[in-house]
Formats: structure tokens, sequence, C-alpha cells
């Protein structure tokens, strides 16, 4: 096992000496009024995301970065942000827990604690 994960580390080397990938280079760039932003998710509205930022801020923020709608949870340090339909999950860091918010007003429903 150990062979084949050598041959296949020393192949996938080789392999990417040879090959030149282009960078990826962002097409705009926008201020967010979030400190310390961590992620972002889509909205439901196509021109709008969630942003999260590491001193517990979420904001729901338009596609020039103007702030729609913020919350914030004191002490929090948020890392993460997934929508699923009309629930928000942010990863809490500080807390290590998943705050569930509501999509359409920020209102926290309720929290996860992970051990």
């Amino acid at each position: 096992m150990n062979r084949v994960v050598i041959v296949f580390v020393f192949l996938l080397y080789t392999f990417s000496s040879f090959v030149r990938l282009k960078a990826l280079k962002a097409s705009e760039h926008h201020r967010v009024k979030v400190v310390e932003p961590s992620d972002i998710c889509t909205a439901t509205n196509p021109q709008q995301y969630y942003v999260v930022g590491n001193r517990g801020e979420l904001s729901l923020v338009d596609s020039m970065g103007k702030s729609l709608l913020t919350v914030n949870n004191a002490g929090a340090d948020y890392e993460g942000i997934c929508r699923v339909e009309k629930l928000l999950y942010v990863v809490d860091e500080t807390y290590r827990r998943v705050d569930v918010y509501d999509a359409v007003n920020l209102k926290r429903s309720y929290s996860v604690t992970l051990n």
C-alpha cells in the first residue's frame, strides 16, 4: 500500500511539472462592510449573497457589496456558511458550534454544539 501511494505521488508530481495551469483571476472586486470576511454563499436572489465574518457578523449583501441586513453574535468567530433552502448553517469556531439562522430575517433558530 505504501509503495502504491509513493508511486502515485511521484507520478502526480512528474505530471504537474510538465503541465502549466493558468492562474485564476478575479473578474471584479467589491468591498463589503463585514469585518474580516471569512466565507460567502448565494442567497435565493441571484443578485444577493450571505457573508460571515470573524467577529460573529452575518450579513446579506447585494452584488455590489452593499449591506442589506446584518446581525452580530458578540464573541463568535464565524468561519463558514451554507444555505439550504430557507436555512443558513453558520460555523462558529470560538464556541465550536453550528448556528442555524432563518435566511429571510437572519434570526437565529437554534445552535448545535460540536464535541
